[in-house]
This record gives structure tokens, C-alpha cells and sequence, in this order.
């Protein structure tokens, strides 16, 4: 699917999850240290702010809002001030305010996210609610590597197909889905293959 969309994937860069929950919860403790910095939303979906917490995230936020989106003049001042080591954003119908991120700001802030060491942690379980859109958005990560920006991206199911099916994902690189797979040993041993 990500392949089809723009971005070229392959198996070893993918980790079933046991839906987008478990894997922000994966990625906020394997990439995160305790005290640093991670970037959020105002306001944001609320388990994934309490995920990043209990990683022990100190948490610096940039406003969303349902006229304007996301402040480029404040993700400009508070990347650099703070130097986050990871931000969570969902830049397609962001929840709760439904604004879509547009691509030169994704490019923008992929850019900003590289010149200050920030791994983007980009959550697309809402990306396929375009219903009236003609196409699916590109995902995040399109570019990423020609802008020098880390992204991971988390998805699931839950969203567009039934809650019930606790299915989810992490498209991130082969090293980090390594790291994530050691880390996961500690919590759970994997996903329930019949039933997903």
C-alpha cells in the first residue's frame, strides 16, 4: 500500500502491531530517553500524549486549529528552542480538529525536523477518511530521505475498516524496526496471527 502511494516499502521495514496505540506506545519507548523533549499537537489524541508521557517525555506543544492548521511561525520558533528529540503529529484530518496538513508545509517542517535532530513520529490512522477526495494523499514520509528528515509512521485499521480489528503498523527503516522488534520482547510477544 505504501508502495502505491508514492512511498517504496518493503516487508523488513514494516511491524504489525497490535493497532496504532500499541505502536506509538513501541516507538515513544524505544526512541525516546527519560527527560527528553517530544513535540505535540494542541490539541492531540490524548493516548498518545499519555504514551509519550509515560516514556518520560517532556512534552512542548505547537497549536492546531481548525481555520489555520499548524503555526509555521511557532513550529519555527519552538523546534529550534527545544530541540525535541521526537515529534508526534497527525497531518491527515488531524484528530480532533480535521485539518489536513499541506505538502509544502510537510516539506517544511521535514526540513526543520532534520536541521534539528528531530524524529518525526507521523500517526496516519486517519489518512484513508477522504471519502470525497479523488485520491489518497501521499504518505508523510515521501522525500524524507532526499531532505535528510527521520519519520516513522504508524497506521491502522481501526479507523477505515472496524475498531474490533486491533491491527496496526510501523513503516520505519530496517534498523529501527530492529530496534523496535528487541524492544517489543519486553511487553509482548507479538501479534496474534489467526485473528489479525
Amino acid at each position: 500500500r505504501y508502495t502505491v502511494r508514492g512511498l517504496a516499502t518493503e516487508a523488513d521495514e514494516i511491524m504489525i502491531t497490535l493497532g496504532a496505540q500499541h505502536a506509538i506506545a513501541l516507538v515513544a519507548r524505544t526512541v525516546l530517553w527519560r527527560g527528553d523533549r517530544a513535540l505535540v499537537e494542541a490539541p492531540s489524541y490524548p493516548h498518545a500524549v499519555e504514551a509519550l508521557q509515560l516514556a518520560g517525555a517532556r512534552l512542548v506543544t505547537v497549536p492546531v486549529t481548525t481555520d489555520g492548521g499548524w503555526d509555521d511561525d511557532v513550529l519555527e520558533q519552538v523546534v529550534p528552542r527545544t530541540a525535541p528529540a521526537l515529534a508526534y503529529l497527525m497531518p491527515d484530518f488531524h484528530n480532533p480538529t480535521g485539518r489536513t496538513m499541506p505538502p509544502e508545509q510537510r516539506e517544511r517542517l521535514q526540513h526543520l525536523a532534520a536541521a534539528h535532530g528531530t524524529v518525526l513520529l507521523i500517526d496516519e490512522t486517519m489518512s484513508e477518511l477522504g471519502f470525497d477526495r479523488a485520491e489518497q494523499p501521499e504518505p508523510f514520509a515521501v522525500g524524507s530521505a532526499e531532505r535528510g528528515a527521520s519519520v516513522i509512521t504508524v497506521g491502522s485499521v481501526g479507523k477505515s475498516i472496524w475498531g474490533g480489528v486491533r491491527l496496526g503498523w510501523i513503516r520505519a527503516d530496517r534498523d529501527l524496526i530492529t530496534r523496535l522488534s528487541l524492544a517489543r520482547l519486553a511487553g509482548d510477544l507479538g501479534s496474534p496471527v489467526l485473528e489479525q
